[in-house]
């Protein structure tokens, strides 16, 4: 039965590592897209884009980029509260299950 707990106790840790990797991509990858908007303000070159007005469409579709990131991302917190709230209870049960085993192993050898 300890085995069994600790077993689903590395299962839900591993779903919290996966969270926070995706979390940390997401991360990235607004960061990329903020850096490209600002790259992309410092210049000061009147190039096709500017003189066309494309620029400000495409800083419009990198901000709901943006956007649509950061509510990727708050959903992701909200599920990596609860992948935490999960793992704690599988690791309190898999430790209070491994003392109960050696506690019966114990009793066994007296």
């Amino acid at each position: 039965m300890a085995d069994l707990a600790g077993m689903i106790r590395d299962s839900e840790l591993a779903k919290v590592a996966r969270t926070l990797q995706h979390m940390a991509r997401i991360e990235a990858d607004i960061a990329r897209l903020r850096d490209s908007l600002a790259r992309r303000g410092a210049e000061g070159d009147l190039d096709a884009a500017r003189q066309t007005g494309m620029d400000l469409v495409w800083a419009g579709q990198v901000d709901a980029q943006i956007r649509r990131k950061l509510g990727q991302l708050a959903a992701l917190r909200a599920s990596h509260e609860a992948a935490l709230s999960d793992a704690r209870r599988a690791f309190g049960r898999a430790e209070v299950l491994s003392k109960l085993s050696e506690a019966a192993r114990q009793g066994k050898r007296r």
